[in-house]
């Protein structure tokens, strides 16, 4: 995500991380007690979800390609590319599909040819965002992630990159940055730190 220590974390990427934390459903928020630990030094863990999600340390090893972060997007298109945002939101609406299925719902909006959607399907796959199995003459489309888990895996991926890149430069800067945009989050910080400390 970086090339090394003379890159400069700006404030847009500061935002944009701290941006899908926001976005996150109120279940997987960091404000939320069941991922306390990950919030604990800044320190992103692998968190064990109890309820009705599985283990996202087995949803993460699934993934094969490495996190491409671009701040100047918006969405799913921060770490996809268009069609394959279109193509990943649309599946999971579906819970499965198969190509002619998206590519009959992507053509209802833009001309488009169906060995481009059926080469898009297979590079989620190859890349483990989506897993696949053999329906008659046709390949069925499952994603290998709820799109709440594929959030989580963004926010691990950045919060590692920035760590593994700057260290405890990143810490500073994230505290800085908390306590002159998001004055609140700091707040919940000093909590959650004053009570792990107890």
């Amino acid at each position: 995500m970086f090339s090394g220590k003379g890159d400069y974390i700006g404030d847009t990427q500061l935002r944009q991380m701290v941006g899908w934390i926001s976005d996150c459903p109120a279940d997987l928020h960091p404000c939320n007690p069941p991922v306390t630990s990950w919030v604990r030094g800044f320190r992103p863990t692998i968190v064990h979800w109890s309820v009705g999600i599985c283990r996202q340390e087995e949803k993460m090893s699934e993934i094969r390609t490495r996190l491409q972060f671009d701040p100047r997007k918006q969405g799913l298109s921060q770490v996809l590319g268009p069609l394959e945002a279109e193509v990943m939101w649309l599946v999971w609406q579906q819970g499965q599909a198969t190509v002619r299925q998206i590519h009959r719902f992507l053509s209802r909006r833009r001309e488009l040819a169906y060995t481009t959607v059926m080469t898009t399907m297979a590079r989620l796959a190859t890349k483990g965002f989506l897993r696949r199995t053999r329906r008659g003459m046709a390949y069925l489309y499952r994603p290998t992630m709820t799109r709440a888990e594929f959030d989580r895996w963004v926010l691990h991926s950045v919060l590692s990159g920035l760590l593994e890149t700057f260290d405890k430069e990143a810490v500073e800067y994230l505290v800085e940055y908390l306590s002159r945009e998001r004055p609140e989050h700091l707040e919940y910080l000093r909590h959650v730190l004053t009570r792990q400390a107890a």
